[in-house]
């Protein structure tokens, strides 16, 4: 046994109850991935990745997705799966072309109580503009967890000194603001027991 086996214990019998439920029960991004995950990913295939990009996964989100599932269920339009990792970088004033692979191993200049001003300021004023991520990226450090809709997204800090945090953004550089929750498998589960309780998950990941 290891620590994450209890958690994750947890959240299979969640997702499957969540899945049982009537079908007039209808929750946000629910059409899009039904509360099933998809297959898991092989452990070659993690370490593969994290060699590609120079990092460790943070412990919790590599037990997800090597053991319960490689996107799918989760909040919003659901988890994003490894290999789009990049996808709110490329959407955020990066210029078109990959990404290089170090931009996951450099920290992140996400952290808790980064005001507005920090954030316009950190973008080089109120003026939008391109970023070389070849150089510099605002989202660096971090991989795209989900798609929450227009602009938003959820990201998971895997570099810097808010590693295994989970951090929503928008793209029209409104300040990022952290999930409440401590770490990715808290934020995962914290989602599931609001739509077992009937809650409106619409603000998921904000509230405090």
């Amino acid at each position: 046994m290891d620590v994450f086996d209890e958690p994750l214990a947890r959240i299979s019998k969640k997702l499957r109850v969540v899945q049982q439920r009537p079908p007039a029960r209808k929750a946000l991004g629910e059409r899009e991935h039904h509360f099933r995950l998809e297959p898991a990913l092989g452990e070659r295939q993690v370490q593969a990745f994290e060699g590609l990009h120079g990092i460790k996964l943070p412990a919790d989100h590599r037990a997800f997705v090597t053991r319960l599932g490689n996107g799918g269920a989760g909040p919003y339009y659901g988890l994003l799966p490894l290999d789009q990792w990049g996808k709110a970088a490329l959407a955020y004033g990066t210029d078109e072309g990959a990404l290089p692979r170090d931009l996951l191993s450099r920290d992140s200049p996400l952290r808790d109580g980064l005001t507005g001003v920090d954030w316009i300021e950190l973008l080089g004023g109120d003026r939008p503009r391109r970023f070389d991520p070849r150089a510099w990226h605002p989202y660096q450090g971090t991989l795209a967890l989900c798609h929450l809709g227009a602009t938003h997204y959820a990201l998971l800090v895997v570099t810097g000194s808010a590693r295994g945090r989970v951090c929503n953004v928008d793209l029209d550089m409104q300040a990022p603001k952290f999930s409440p929750e401590k770490s990715f498998l808290e934020w995962y589960e914290a989602w599931l027991d609001d739509v077992l309780h009937g809650k409106d998950i619409t603000a998921f990941g904000y509230r405090h």
